[in-house]
C-alpha cells in the first residue's frame, strides 16, 4: 500500500500545517486505542512500516481571482499608425497611449461632438489629432500641455498583462500589424539609491517524509504525551486553554501597560513636583533679595536724613556765631531806621492824596465830555427798550448797547457780543422818524 498526496501551501503556513497534524494524528490514534483496546505506540509503529508519507511544497501561485482575470481581459490598444478615415481625427489620452478617437466626426468636420466641445488650443483639441502624431517620432510625442507617450509595456506591467497575452488578443481581434517598437522593452534608467531586494522563490520546504515515524519516536521517548490527548474532547480542551493563555498574555500584558503608565505618570507628577519646588524657591529668593535691598535701602536713607540733620544744625549754629554781632548793631540802627520808616511813609500818604485828587479830576473831565444820544422808549416782546435815530437799541435798565432794530420787521437784532460801555450818557428824548 503506497500513496502519495502533494499539497501545495504558501510558506507562512507550513509549520503550522504540521503541528497541527502532528497533535490530530497522535489524538485519534490513542483515541482509536483507548476504544477498540489496542497499544496505541504499537499501532504508531505499525503506520511508521507502511509506506503512508505525506510531503509538503511551498511555492508562489500566479493564479489571479475571477475578478481579476476579468480585469486583465480589457486590454488597451496602442497607437497604430494605420489612420481610420471614417473615425473622429482627434486623438484621446488613453491612459498615456494617445490614441485616435473611436467617435465618428460631425458631417463635413474632422472631429466628433464631443472633441469639438472640449477644449481647444488654436482649433485643435487638448491632445491634439492623428496628423500631429504621425508628424513626429511614436515614442516622441507630446500634446499641448507637455504630456509625453507612455510605453505600452509600462502599461501592460501595470495591469498584470504579458506581452504574449496582448499580441494574441490583437490577433484575434485583426490588428497584427501594429508596431514591434510597441512591444520592445526599454532600457531601465539607472537610478540612485538602496537597490531594491529581490523576492526569491521558494520552491520546495524540508518536506516531512514520514510524519508517522516521528509520532512513533516521540511515543518512545514520552514526549508527545503533552500534546495527545484519549477522546476528542481534547480538542475542545486545547482550544479551552489556548484561550486561557491569550487571556493570561493580554492580561499581563495590560498589567505592563498599566504599570508602564502609572510609571510615567508617577516620573511626570515627580518631575512637575520637582519643578514647582524650585520655582516655589526660586521666587522665596527672589522675595528675600527684594526685602533685604529695601532695608538696606531704607537704612541709608535713614543714615542720610540723620547726616543731613547734623550738618543743617551746625551750620546754622555757625550762622547765629556769625550774625550775633550784626543783630546787636541792629538793634542800635533800629530807632533811627523806625523815623526813616515814618518819614517815607508820610511823604507816601501825600502822594496818593495827590494822586486821587487827580484822578477825580479827570473823571469829572471825563463825564463832561461824555456825549449825550437822543432815544425813544420802544416797547418789543413786552419789554422796554431805547432807541436812537440810527436804530441802535439800549437795555432801558442797564443803558448798554443790545442791538439794532429793523422797523421792517418790528424785532430787534440782538448783537453777538457785548460791547463795552463808551462812555456815552443816554438821554431819553422824543425825536421825529
Amino acid at each position: 500500500m503506497s500513496s502519495f498526496t502533494t499539497i501545495s501551501v504558501s510558506q507562512y503556513a507550513l509549520e503550522a500545517i504540521q503541528s497541527t497534524n502532528k497533535q490530530l494524528a497522535t489524538s485519534w490514534v490513542r483515541w482509536c486505542a483507548e476504544k477498540y483496546s489496542f497499544d496505541s505506540n504499537e499501532a504508531l509503529k505499525c503506520l511508521e512500516e507502511m509506506d503512508v508519507k505525506v510531503q509538503f511544497k511551498a511555492e508562489i501561485s500566479e493564479q489571479k481571482s475571477g475578478k481579476q482575470a476579468t480585469k486583465q481581459s480589457k486590454i488597451p490598444i496602442p497607437f497604430n499608425p494605420k489612420i481610420q478615415d471614417d473615425k473622429c481625427c482627434a486623438l484621446v489620452y488613453n491612459e498615456g497611449l494617445f490614441t485616435q478617437c473611436d467617435n465618428d466626426p460631425v458631417n463635413g468636420e474632422k472631429y466628433c461632438v464631443k472633441c469639438n466641445s472640449s477644449e481647444l488650443v488654436e482649433g485643435v483639441p487638448e491632445c491634439g489629432n492623428t496628423t500631429m502624431r504621425l508628424a513626429t517620432p511614436l515614442m516622441d510625442y507630446k500634446d499641448s500641455r507637455g504630456r509625453k507617450v507612455k510605453h505600452y509595456t509600462e502599461i501592460l506591467k501595470k495591469k498584470k498583462i504579458t506581452i504574449e497575452i496582448a499580441k494574441a488578443h490583437f490577433e484575434e481581434i485583426g490588428l497584427s500589424n501594429l508596431p514591434e517598437e510597441h512591444f520592445a522593452i526599454p532600457e531601465k534608467v539607472e537610478r540612485r539609491g538602496r537597490p531594491k531586494k529581490e523576492k526569491k522563490e521558494i520552491v520546495s520546504v524540508s518536506p516531512v517524509n514520514d510524519i508517522f515515524a516521528d509520532l512513533a519516536k516521540d511515543s518512545e521517548t514520552d514526549s508527545i504525551s503533552e500534546v495527545s490527548v484519549k477522546t476528542p474532547s481534547a480538542v475542545k480542551e486545547t482550544a479551552e486553554e489556548k484561550k486561557a493563555k491569550k487571556e493570561a498574555v493580554e492580561a499581563e500584558k495590560n498589567a505592563k501597560k498599566e504599570a508602564a503608565e502609572a510609571e510615567k505618570k508617577a516620573k511626570k507628577e515627580a518631575a512637575e513636583a520637582e519643578k514647582k519646588a524650585k520655582k516655589e524657591a526660586a521666587e522665596a529668593e527672589k522675595k528675600a533679595k527684594k526685602e533685604a535691598a529695601e532695608a538696606e535701602k531704607k537704612a541709608k536713607k535713614e543714615a542720610e536724613k540723620l547726616a543731613k540733620n547734623e550738618a543743617k544744625k551746625s551750620k546754622k549754629e555757625e550762622v547765629k556765631k556769625v550774625e550775633e554781632p550784626k543783630v546787636q548793631e541792629a538793634k542800635v540802627e533800629e530807632p533811627k531806621v523806625q523815623e526813616a520808616k515814618v518819614e517815607e511813609a508820610k511823604v507816601q500818604e501825600t502822594k496818593v492824596e495827590e494822586a486821587k485828587v487827580q484822578e477825580t479830576k479827570v473823571e469829572e473831565a471825563k463825564v463832561e465830555e461824555a456825549q449825550k444820544i437822543k432815544v425813544k422808549r420802544i416797547e418789543i416782546d413786552g419789554k422796554k427798550y431805547l432807541k436812537t435815530a440810527e436804530n441802535i437799541v439800549y437795555d432801558e435798565e442797564s443803558q448798554e448797547e443790545v442791538g439794532t432794530y429793523d422797523p421792517i420787521e418790528n424785532k430787534i437784532i440782538f448783537a453777538e457780543e457785548d460791547e463795552e460801555d463808551d462812555g456815552e450818557e443816554v438821554e431819553e428824548e422824543e425825536y421825529e422818524e
